[in-house]
């Protein structure tokens, strides 16, 4: 029995010796809070998504048709002052077309090219211009334009210390209520960081719309929330 007794506490000895050190660091005498901080901004630039399908009776018919106009919008978007970085091919693909007779029994009939790209706007006055212009070259659609911010990323560092702060203002008054002094911040890591769009921009910039010297196609862009949230640890002391 004895000899049972001490098997056991060697065994109770070693889980502790072996526990993970996550575990047997981990401060005991803490508090956990979620802080959020969030932003409403204008865009400063848009991603305009343009394609093309052309189709022809050969592989290289088609080829050349497209070659045609990605030489023309490649051109065009440059004279348009867009920076060679900011013009982008997303897709390109050639395929066979076929169809089915009377008969049901398939048939090919040519070939289809399709062509995408991404254009990056940084100047929004311009942006129905390049728009336009883009539709001049042989692009027959335009698929989506998406609004966003140069400096994004600026605005989220910005926006993290707040969502620190604004953590470290709810962990004092928890601690405060329980009697306790909040110690230093022990961890933080990000939990999360979006972009969404808020309330539309007010119309009095666009008052140009509609004019009939103003034949330009216009868009009118919504403003944009940036949240940041974190996820913080901080200590506990007693009051002195």
């Amino acid at each position: 029995m004895k000899k049972a007794g001490t098997i056991l506490l060697a065994a109770a000895l070693a889980v502790c010796l072996h526990m993970p050190a996550a575990l047997a660091d981990q401060p005991l005498d803490t508090i956990s809070v979620s802080g959020v901080a969030s932003k409403v901004v204008e865009p400063d630039m848009a991603t305009v998504n343009l394609s093309y399908t052309k189709k022809g009776e050969t592989v290289e018919e088609v080829r050349q048709a497209g070659a045609q106009v990605s030489k023309a919008l490649l051109r065009t978007m440059l004279e348009q002052g867009i920076a060679q970085e900011d013009i982008s091919s997303v897709d390109y693909s050639i395929s066979p077309v076929y169809h089915y007779d009377r008969d049901g029994r398939q048939k090919q009939d040519g070939y289809s090219l399709n062509a995408g790209w991404t254009v990056k706007v940084k100047n929004l006055a311009k942006l129905g211009t390049i728009i336009d212009q883009s539709l001049t070259t042989g692009v027959d659609q335009v698929s989506g334009v998406n609004f966003g911010l140069q400096n994004e990323d600026l605005i989220k560092n910005q926006l993290l210390g707040q969502a620190v702060q604004n953590a470290r203002y709810s962990a004092q008054a928890v601690a405060s209520a329980g009697g306790r002094n909040l110690g230093v911040l022990r961890q933080a890591s990000i939990s999360s960081s979006s972009v969404v769009e808020a309330q539309p921009i007010l119309m009095a910039r666009l008052e140009k719309v509609g004019s009939a010297a103003n034949d330009t196609t216009t868009l009118a862009p919504k403003a944009l929330t940036i949240t940041v949230r974190v996820n913080t640890l901080f200590a506990l002391a007693m009051p002195e």
